[in-house]
């Protein structure tokens, strides 16, 4: 499917929105940013389902960190997989 160039500057655009959304969202103790994303926070980012990235995680395809029974994704991590798949 090919894509339109004014969509691909809108996606992009709302991406960039939301990237900047997540590093305020996750600020934490302090006025530090966090490093890490839960899978809600992650899948708001890549607008997708959070079964995705709860899939892409175990699959490993997705970069994570696993705290015990919870699993997080490193912020610059998930940056980069956006990056990655332009």
């Amino acid at each position: 499917m090919d894509s339109h160039p004014l969509l691909d500057a809108v996606r992009d655009f709302f991406r960039e929105i939301l990237r900047e959304e997540l590093q305020r969202a996750l600020a934490e103790h302090n006025g530090k940013p966090a490093l890490l994303a839960n899978t809600k926070e992650a899948a708001e980012l890549l607008q997708v389902p959070e079964s995705w990235v709860a899939s892409a995680a175990r699959r490993g395809e997705l970069k994570s960190i696993r705290c015990g029974h919870h699993v997080r994704f490193s912020v610059d991590d998930l940056n980069d997989f956006i990056q990655q798949k332009r």
